[in-house]
């Protein structure tokens, strides 16, 4: 059977066996799997297989982005419909008209460019992303999820981890909070932290229990408090990269034992905390019992509450609480008014964010987020909205952007073109064909901007991605190894995942 091999050890025979993956890793293949007959046998080379990869970033220097429609979402630091941005290792150093480029410094031609902040998505189960086109009619995310969990391996948590970070890059998201509700093991939460690393993108990792978890059982809260211990000893910079968070059950998931218990150990850590305030009438939670018991604060972040009442808000808004909104989530549910609870929010002064939750249900794309947003939150005649004003765009843009960082608790580090604030720009093609004639830029980037007008992504003053394509990272090895792990997870579930045979698409 003939094979190709690429530098990193992977193989692919020209066979059909895979399920769409048609390969197999050698002993010096990253991730680990195997082709055992005819279908892949899911097996680590060695036990820390892909804590032993090695991530290949580029560098920080020194550039000037040159000559762009610089867009600050700071109302200290004035936009410039052309002006230069200076970065130096990894700091926004000046923004000006124009910026003398020092001796050495790069020149980023940013003419016909937007440079703005990079996106921020507020609450993302990153671990599932592999299950995103394994849905049905008949089954959905819940049934899938449920149906493979257990399944995963450390290494199949860091192939899932890896391509979402890498498509979250793609497409201009520089910063996330991966509320992992499923950490099986020390070892899997190893190994997403590690998958953090690896792909450079900014955000907090929200060490959860595992999937399912019985409510009247604690998280690991030893395993919690050791990798906590860890993560306080890294630099600086380590740390406001890769922030460490608790990803909660909340108080209707778990007994109020559990909840307080865990959210004791959170708050004595410093945590940043974030749970599901609640899509259904059984699972929303109460802001007033939360006050009550001093828990309400800037460090909360509450997912979904379509449910949400005026005094909950309130509440909200009076202890600085964040609200992640998952737009196109919300839309689904059977229960509330999306738009209606949306505008609510922000007229309450709550600092909404928005998120994907999971990228098997929603796109991994914050322009469509901000665009539904501004879409949905439009005041109704007869409802209770009808007297309010509609959401704004560049309230959408905040939504995307320094709200969600105020969220991760990292609106001092980013969120802004801010001169001091680390270097998370994003650059976008404002002569595509989707985005001319270009006039007002709040309304070209909500209302007509996609991940595919993302020319470059600066993540920490590192250029992840320049000219369209994605930099440090093996993009096609990314994709072999999530298709790897994904193939392996459905043979384990079997039934009607089970991988169909003789079927042989790209992946």
């Amino acid at each position: 059977m003939p094979q190709q091999s690429d530098a990193a050890g992977f193989h692919s025979p020209a066979c059909e066996c895979c399920g769409g993956l048609g390969l197999r890793l050698s002993r010096r293949g990253l991730f680990g799997a195997a082709l055992a007959g005819t279908a892949i046998a899911h097996e680590l080379a060695a036990p820390t297989a892909w804590a032993q990869a090695a991530a290949t970033l580029p560098g920080r220097g020194e550039f000037v982005i040159r000559g762009g429609y610089v867009l600050t979402v700071d109302p200290a630091q004035p936009d410039l419909p052309t002006g230069d941005v200076h970065v130096r290792d990894g700091v926004i150093v000046a923004i000006a008209e124009t910026v003398e480029a020092p001796p050495g410094a790069e020149i980023i031609d940013a003419r016909r460019m937007i440079v703005m902040p990079g996106l921020i998505d507020t609450h993302w189960h990153v671990w599932n992303s592999l299950q995103r086109n394994w849905l049905t009619d008949e089954a959905g995310y819940m049934a899938t999820k449920n149906a493979t969990a257990k399944h995963y391996s450390a290494t199949d948590f860091y192939n899932s981890s890896r391509l979402a970070f890498a498509e979250a890059l793609n497409a201009g998201v520089t910063s996330t909070y991966n509320y992992a509700h499923n950490v099986i093991s020390p070892e899997h939460a190893a190994a997403e932290m590690k998958a953090h690393e690896d792909s450079g993108i900014r955000g907090v990792y929200g060490y959860g229990s595992p999937d399912l978890h019985p409510e009247g059982s604690q998280m690991d809260i030893d395993d919690f408090k050791r990798v906590h211990r860890e993560w306080a000893r890294r630099s600086s910079r380590e740390k406001d990269l890769v922030r460490l968070g608790v990803a909660l059950r909340g108080p209707r998931s778990t007994t109020s034992e559990v909840f307080d218990l865990e959210m004791k150990t959170a708050r004595e850590l410093g945590a940043p905390i974030i749970f599901h305030g609640g899509q259904s009438v059984r699972a929303t939670a109460s802001t007033a019992e939360l006050k009550q018991k001093g828990y309400l604060s800037p460090n909360l972040t509450l997912v979904h509450f379509i449910l949400a009442t005026p005094q909950d808000r309130e509440n909200m808004a009076a202890n600085g609480v964040s609200l992640s909104y998952t737009t196109e989530g919300e839309l689904k549910q059977r229960v509330g008014d999306a738009g209606g609870q949306l505008l609510h929010m922000a007229h309450a002064g709550v600092n909404v964010s928005l998120s994907f939750d999971g990228n098997s249900i929603s796109p991994v794309d914050l322009f469509s987020s901000m665009r539904i947003a501004w879409d949905i939150a439009t005041p109704k005649e007869g409802t209770s909205t009808e007297m309010l004003a509609p959401l704004k765009f560049m309230q959408c843009l905040e939504m995307g952007t320094i709200n969600g960082a105020r969220a991760l608790g990292l609106d001092k580090i980013t969120g802004s073109l801010t001169p001091g604030k680390r270097a998370d720009i994003i650059l976008l093609r404002a002569d595509d064909l989707n985005m001319v004639p270009f006039a007002n830029v709040d309304c070209a980037i909500v209302r007509s901007a996609t991940p595919a007008n993302v020319d470059s992504v600066i993540v920490d003053g590192r250029v992840v991605k320049r000219g369209g394509r994605l930099t440090g990272v093996d993009v096609e090895a990314v994709k072999r190894a999530a298709a790897a792990s994904a193939y392996a997870i459905r043979q384990k579930a079997g039934g009607r995942l089970a991988p169909k045979t003789g079927v042989a698409p790209a992946y």
